[in-house]
């Protein structure tokens, strides 16, 4: 007995509305019920973002020992598939449910398009699945249901062909980065007879030799797609800018992110001990994606491109903090995800509200929606802000978290790149700032209007979380080390 509420009963509930969704879609194109299938794709993610906070905290302030990580199996011994709860897991899932909740708050402004509902609550699962996962059979199943969906909801883009195109390349590159995954999981399990991961970590203990550094590389490029690593990246921008606005923000907040934690908890468990190299791989690749992804950000007019080319730093800066694999850089990795997922969801929530207004995505036409969108850019200016590392919110709080990590281990390098980095991003985000509250051409009539209040109670929600987390940030940074031990000591469990 895991207190009142198991952590694996979240997963039960989205798995049973994502079963019922296609009822609920059908229902919902009858005169009498045509919010039903918006309400079931609100109601999921909202009441297992209760339930999952209720298993993270409870036991965190009544100081209950319930022994993390919860390792949960099913089916006879053998065949069993294995769920991992960790702390650092299901504090991710809290935030990847958030995430979604205020997207799909956003999403009842917005006109439906069928099948949404079905697509982003398998988008749900999938993350959650992702993260829960104990074996390598788990995960590829739950990575599929979250791919998936990715695409799917990519395709409903409002410029159909561009979504449509979007859709199709990152399909292509996801689905072949997970049949690597596959393929290295098959390497491993002739290694080692089993896929758990405990397993795998206690058998390939100081195992050595060249198909374990084969199925090393393979895990790094499969999971690498969907983590947005470069050279594997080009999907994103396009995916990105063409997915629906409710999509682009949870895209872009948590399930690329939850790509790269799910990498980051094979490293740690399985590779822990056994493989050498990938720290120095990582960090590699990660100053790539940070020099890259604020280059690439600097030029472009396109607001979501230029969100999505922004989101390749933050990849840079994850990866470099779990290429330095120390407590304080895992905790502070974790930190940056958390506040990542609420600054650039707002910022693609904001941006999205302001380009349907412009009918434009360029910044030198967002500022003619300014007048009938101002709570949209005000917000998106927090975002934006917050991303750039202004005090008081949990951007600043993030950068002081991993420079202080990267500067007290042996990577001066890394920290000297970050550095840069946090410098040239807070140009291109301030520039960004800019052109956005740039004058208006005189003469040009100012239209008034309202934002809608779907979206002012999404714009709320998420803002006033990077605000508590810059000025109060106590009980996040707490959990979050609490989670990084428990990823730090998967690689010593026993199976």
């Amino acid at each position: 007995m895991r207190g009142l509420l198991d952590p694996i009963l979240v997963l039960y509930v989205l798995l049973a509305s994502l079963l019922i969704s296609p009822v609920v879609e059908c229902l919902g194109r009858s005169k009498a019920l045509p919010s039903l299938p918006r309400a079931l794709s609100l109601a999921s993610p909202l009441t297992t973002l209760l339930m999952a906070s209720y298993c993270l905290l409870m036991p965190y302030l009544s100081g209950q020992a319930l022994g993390w990580p919860i390792v949960i199996a099913f089916g006879p011994l053998g065949l069993s598939t294995t769920f991992l709860v960790d702390r650092a897991s299901l504090l991710l899932a809290v935030v990847a449910l958030l995430v979604a909740s205020a997207a799909s708050l956003y999403a009842l402004s917005q006109p439906y398009e069928p099948g949404f509902s079905t697509a982003f609550l398998g988008l749900c699962l999938g993350m959650v699945g992702v993260l829960f996962s104990g074996d390598l059979l788990v995960l590829y199943v739950f990575w599929e249901v979250m791919c998936l969906s990715a695409y799917a909801l990519v395709a409903l883009g409002g410029d159909r062909k561009a979504a449509l195109e979007a859709a199709w390349k990152y399909f292509i590159m996801g689905s072949s980065g997970a049949l690597v995954m596959l393929f290295g999981a098959s390497l491993l399990y002739g290694m080692a007879g089993t896929l758990n991961l405990l397993q795998l970590a206690e058998r390939l203990s100081g195992a050595s030799g060249p198909w374990l550094q084969i199925a090393l590389l393979i895990f790094v490029a499969g999971a690498g797609v969907e983590a947005a690593l470069v050279p594997l990246h080009t999907w994103l921008p396009d995916a990105y800018s063409e997915a629906p606005t409710p999509v682009s923000a949870t895209l872009a907040g948590i399930t690329t992110e939850i790509g790269f934690f799910w990498l980051l908890k094979a490293l740690l468990t399985i590779f822990h001990q056994s493989a050498s190299g990938w720290h120095v791989l990582l960090a590699l690749v990660g100053v790539a994606n940070m020099f890259l992804g604020n280059f690439c950000a600097l030029v472009q007019s396109d607001v979501k491109r230029f969100l999505a080319y922004s989101s390749l730093a933050v990849i840079g800066y994850m990866a470099a903090a779990l290429a330095v694999g120390t407590a304080g850089s895992i905790s502070a990795l974790i930190f940056l995800i958390i506040s990542h997922a609420f600054s650039k969801s707002l910022a693609f929530l904001g941006a999205g509200s302001l380009a349907s207004v412009a009918r434009s995505r360029l910044f030198s036409h967002l500022s003619r929606s300014r007048a009938l969108r101002k709570a949209a850019t005000t917000f998106l200016t927090l975002a934006l802000t917050c991303r750039a590392g202004l005090p008081g919110t949990s951007g600043f709080v993030e950068k002081i978290l991993l420079f202080s990590a990267f500067f007290s281990s042996a990577w001066w390098w890394l920290a000297l790149a970050f550095l840069v980095n946090v410098v040239v991003a807070a140009a291109v985000y301030f520039r960004a700032v800019k052109e956005l509250l740039r004058q208006e051409a005189e003469g040009q009539p100012a239209r008034r209007g309202r934002t809608p209040l779907p979206e002012l109670a999404s714009f709320f929600t998420l803002s006033s979380f990077i605000i508590a987390l810059g000025i109060w940030p106590w009980l996040a940074l707490d959990l979050a080390s609490l989670g990084a031990q428990d990823l730090l000591s998967l690689g010593h469990q026993e199976g």
